[in-house]
């Protein structure tokens, strides 16, 4: 199943903006690699104005579930969290699973139409 994993905030805890713009440093350094390895599709950073910001990890959700459960991970995840105001974590399926999530959606609502 294709997935993703998103993480979003609202700007940084004032004070803790250098934390921050290390934990971004090495974030991308482990998602490179993670990508390199073939652990992840792909990531993107999305930084809009005032300070939004997403972080979009894209794989199969069992690899992406035993990427994020790792210590590493879940190491960095608690940081995030410690220094980026109303940190949020959720998964998403994408792509081909879409797909068969709203058939089984569907047959699923037609039961109360």
């Amino acid at each position: 199943m294709q997935a993703a994993a998103v993480m979003w905030w609202k700007g940084v805890i004032p004070g803790r903006e250098s934390a921050s713009a290390q934990l971004y440093r090495e974030g991308t350094a482990m998602l490179q690699r993670d990508l390199n390895d073939g652990r992840i599709t792909d990531f993107a950073w999305y930084v809009g104005q005032p300070s939004t910001a997403y972080l979009i990890i894209r794989g199969e959700m069992e690899s992406l579930a035993q990427l994020v459960a790792s210590p590493e991970w879940q190491a960095a995840i608690m940081q995030a969290g410690l220094v980026n105001a109303d940190f949020n974590f959720a998964w998403y399926y994408t792509g081909d699973t879409v797909d068969g999530m709203m058939q089984a959606w569907e047959q699923a609502a037609a039961q109360f139409s």
